[in-house]
Formats: structure tokens, sequence, C-alpha cells
């Protein structure tokens, strides 16, 4: 069991598969549910889901020069062999903006 905010995560190893019960984590501005299965001997494979959404706002701490805004929402499945998984899904970015000081727009 993890806790995250005082919240437990229950995460169930058993014969070499990882379970993940639909957990949520939430955030400033930021709601993701993730549910699934790994996999962690013979055919290594991942069998996740991922929905939710986010401000765009949360990516400016890594941009140096420029920033971002708008919202997120994310509807992914990740699944396949653990060495190359398909990632499969809708985002769907909506009111965003993108400025750099290095851009000439």
């Amino acid at each position: 069991e993890i806790c995250i905010r005082d919240r437990p995560i229950t995460i169930t190893y058993n014969d070499n598969s990882l379970k993940i019960p639909s957990t949520r984590f939430t955030g400033e501005e930021s709601d993701f549910t993730l549910r699934g299965r790994l996999d962690l001997e013979g055919q290594k494979s991942v069998n996740l889901k991922v929905i939710g959404t986010s401000n765009l706002r949360l990516l400016n701490a890594a941009l140096e020069d420029g920033s971002v805004e708008g919202r997120l929402e994310l509807e992914t499945d990740i699944s396949g062999p653990l060495d190359s998984p398909q990632i499969v899904g809708t985002p769907n970015i909506s009111r965003s903006r993108f400025v750099h000081r290095d851009l000439p727009l």
C-alpha cells in the first residue's frame, strides 16, 4: 500500500503480476484515474488505462523561455509488450496558447 496525500493506493503483486485498481490522482487543477495490470514474467506485458484532465499551465515549470495555457483532456490505453507498448488514445486540448520568446509568431 502506498499513500499519496494520505490516500492509500493498493497495488497487488501476485504471480509476477502487478494489479492497479482504479486509482485517482488529483492535484492543482488536475484529475487523473489510472487502472490496469503489468505482467512481469513470461510475455512481460502492460494493460493500463489513463483518463483525466489537467491545466497545461502546470507545464510552465519545465519551460525556460516560454509559457503554455489551456486544458488537456486525455483518455489513453497503454497495452502490449513492456518493451514496445502501444499507446492509443484521444488527447483533447482546448482554450490553448503557447508562447516562446524565440518564435517569430
